[in-house]
C-alpha cells in the first residue's frame, strides 16, 4: 500500500547513518519538571510478543535491583541537585509484581527530590488487590495502565495470558472503586482476532468506563518469539490489509461512545484529566533502571540491558550502554512528528521551543502533509485529518520497528555496545 511505502521511505531515509556510541549524561542545567521513566523488568512469565527488556521474577534478583535503582537515582541527585520532577511512570516488565519495591523507590525519590505531578505504573490484572492499592495510594501512586490486550478468552490463551475477561473486569471495577485513574491497553492485529472479536473488545472496554483506552497495533521485534513463529508459519497474523480497517473501527467506535481521541492510539473520556497517559507520547524524559532510555534535547542514551552489569556499574558510574547526540534539525523534526502523533501542532509552541517559525523549519514536511491530505494548516496550528491519522499510525509503528528495535538488538547482544549504525 502507498501509505506504508511512504512511511517506510521517510523513516529509512531519516534514520540512515544514525550513529550510536558511548556517551556521558551531559544534561542541561535546568531539568525542573521533566518526567521520569523507571523500568521494573520482572515478570512471572515472558510473553512471546513482548519487545521490552524483561526478566523472570525471583526475589534474589529483585531485591538487589531495587537497591541498584536507588544508587542510580543518587548519581542523578549528585548531578542535578534537589530538582522538581514531573510525572513518574513505572514501566516494565510487570511493575505491579514488585509493587513494594515501587513504594520503596518513590519514598526514596521523595526524600531527595520534589515530585510535582502524578505517579503511575503498569500492571497485570492478576497482581491487583485492595490492600496493595491502598498502600500504593498512601505513597502517592494513583494511576495505573492495565495490560489487558484482549477480552477474548481464546486469544488470551494464544498469548499465554493467565487471566480471564471476567477477572479483568473485576480488577477494573476494583481500581475504579479505589479512586485510581485507569488506563487499559488493548492490541489489534493479533492471531485469531477477527473484526467481530475486535468490535467485542471495544464494546467491553467502553462499557467499563475507564478513563483511558490505548489501542495499539501488534508490533513484533525481530528477537521476539512470535516474530520467529510468524516467519516459520507457526503463528498466523491477520492480513496486513486489515490493519487500516481495524484502525478506523477502533477510532470510530470509541469516539462515538464517550471517548475523545488524544493521539493515534490513545482515547480518553471527555471529562477525565490525563490524556495520553504513558511513555510513548513524551517529548522528553529521564530514564532510570535496566534498559531505560533518556531523551533530553538532542541527547539520547539507553542503559545497559544486562542485569548483572547494571547492578555492578551503578556502584561507581552511570550504567549507560550507548547513545547519540542529534543535530537541531533532527530534534525539531522529532518534536514535530510527536506533536503530529497527538493530532495537532501548535505553531506558537514550536517557535517558543526552537526560536524559529514552524513554517520555515518544517516547510517541506508541511507541503507534503498538505499535498497528501494528511494534515491541514491553519493560522495558528496544524491539524491532522481523518485520512492522516492512519498514516501517522503507520509512521509511528514503522519508526518503532526501525529505531528502538535496532539498538535493542545490539544491547541484548552485548552489555556495552561499541559504535554501530542503523
Amino acid at each position: 500500500m502507498l501509505v506504508e511505502k511512504m512511511a517506510q521511505k521517510m523513516i529509512t531515509s531519516g534514520l540512515k547513518g544514525t550513529h550510536f556510541y558511548p556517551v556521558r549524561p551531559e544534561l542541561p542545567a535546568d531539568l525542573n519538571g521533566i518526567g521520569w521513566y523507571i523500568h521494573m523488568p520482572f515478570c512471572r512469565q515472558l510473553c512471546p510478543y513482548c519487545s521490552f527488556r524483561s526478566i523472570k521474577y525471583s526475589a534474589d534478583k529483585s531485591a538487589p535491583y531495587i537497591k541498584a535503582v536507588k544508587k542510580e537515582i543518587d548519581l542523578y541527585r549528585d548531578k542535578t541537585g534537589k530538582i522538581a520532577i514531573g510525572d513518574i511512570y513505572f514501566g516494565g516488565g510487570t511493575p505491579s509484581l514488585t509493587w513494594s519495591g515501587m513504594i520503596e523507590i518513590v519514598e526514596y525519590i521523595r526524600n531527595h527530590f520534589l515530585i510535582e505531578a502524578d505517579i503511575g505504573f503498569e500492571a497485570s490484572p492478576n497482581d491487583i488487590n485492595s490492600s496493595m492499592l491502598r498502600e500504593l495510594k498512601k505513597t502517592g501512586i494513583t494511576r495505573v495502565s492495565l495490560g489487558v490486550q484482549s477480552f477474548d478468552g481464546e486469544i488470551l490463551k494464544t498469548m499465554g495470558r493467565d487471566y480471564t475477561a471476567e477477572s479483568v473486569l473485576k480488577t477494573i471495577e476494583l481500581l475504579l472503586a479505589e479512586g485510581f485513574y485507569v488506563s487499559i491497553d488493548l492490541l489489534y492485529g493479533l492471531p485469531q482476532q477477527s473484526m467481530e472479536s475486535l468490535e467485542s473488545d471495544l464494546k467491553t472496554a467502553a462499557a467499563t468506563g475507564v478513563h483511558q483506552i490505548s489501542h495499539y497495533p501488534l508490533m513484533l521485534f525481530s528477537y521476539t518469539r512470535w516474530y520467529h513463529d510468524v516467519q516459520q508459519k507457526r503463528v498466523v497474523l491477520p492480513p496486513s490489509r486489515s490493519e487500516k480497517k481495524a484502525f478506523y473501527i477502533i477510532r470510530d467506535y470509541l469516539t462515538a461512545n464517550g471517548y475523545k481521541q488524544d493521539s493515534c492510539w490513545d482515547f480518553t473520556r471527555a471529562a477525565s484529566n490525563g490524556s495520553q497517559y504513558g511513555t510513548c507520547t513524551r517529548d522528553e524524559n529521564l530514564g532510570i533502571g535496566l534498559s531505560a532510555y533518556t531523551k533530553i534535547g538532542g541527547l539520547f542514551y539507553v542503559n545497559t540491558f544486562s542485569l548483572r552489569d547494571y547492578i555492578e556499574r551503578v556502584e561507581k558510574d552511570f550504567p549507560i550502554a550507548t547513545g547519540m547526540s542529534m543535530p537541531q534539525e533532527r530534534v525539531m523534526r522529532r518534536w514535530f512528528m510527536m506533536a503530529l502523533y497527538r493530532l495537532r501542532v501548535e505553531k506558537s509552541e514550536f517557535e517558543n521551543r526552537f526560536g524559529v517559525k514552524m513554517e520555515e523549519a518544517m516547510g517541506k514536511m508541511l507541503l507534503m502533509l498538505k499535498l497528501f491530505n494528511i494534515a491541514r494548516e491553519h493560522s495558528d496550528h496544524v491539524q491532522v485529518t481523518r485520512q492522516g491519522m492512519y498514516w501517522l499510525s503507520v509512521m509511528t509503528k514503522t519508526s518503532m520497528l526501525s529505531f528502538p528495535a535496532r539498538y535493542y538488538e545490539e544491547c541484548l547482544r552485548t552489555a556495552w555496545p561499541g559504535d554501530f549504525q542503523i
